[in-house]
């Protein structure tokens, strides 16, 4: 496949917030392009207004593809049984947006072959998968269930709180928790 590039979004912290920010992402242990985004927009992303997906992955990875002298294949790595909307897409498909062709690899994998696959090469398995969440995704995302909601570390709910109190805003009303 090549060399792993990294692909993100520098998002600068206004004054008044580079504080907050450089705290919170000392507590992370690494620059969060989310908390400079929250702190940018004052405000968690929500159900009705998202803006994480498309500010964090969508924009840099297409601008990434565009910069390549080279036919990108975007890779993506879930899974059907993660979700209904899931379960119904194709392995290949034609991705207008990227302007290239979407392959989803491993697809018709199962919970069990990801954590398989991780042992058979000694690599630990996403966090996520260790405590009894059955998908990766952002941590914690704005569409995530009750379930994993329940399983956040302390760190993350201690993040979360600073944020809230620091911006006077609320992350888990704006989420409309579903099951």
């Amino acid at each position: 496949v090549g060399p792993i590039k990294h692909i993100k979004i520098d998002i600068p912290v206004a004054d008044e917030h580079k504080e907050s920010v450089q705290k919170i992402e000392d507590m992370i242990g690494r620059e969060s392009p989310f908390v400079r985004l929250v702190y940018k927009k004052r405000m968690f992303p929500s159900r009705i207004v998202r803006f994480c997906t498309d500010n964090l992955k969508f924009k840099p990875l297409k601008k990434f593809y565009n910069d390549l002298d080279a036919d990108p294949i975007n890779l993506v790595g879930i899974r059907r049984e993660e979700s209904k909307r899931r379960s119904k897409m194709d392995e290949w498909e034609w991705n207008a947006g990227f302007d290239c062709w979407t392959h989803r690899p491993i697809i018709d994998w199962t919970e069990k072959e990801i954590i398989d696959i991780h042992t058979r090469f000694g690599v630990i398995p996403n966090r996520r998968y260790l405590t009894g969440l059955h998908r990766v995704s952002c941590y914690p995302c704005m569409y995530a269930r009750k379930k994993e909601i329940e399983v956040l570390d302390e760190n993350r709910l201690q993040i979360i709180e600073y944020i809230e109190n620091d911006l006077n805003v609320t992350f888990f009303h704006s989420m409309g928790q579903s099951d």
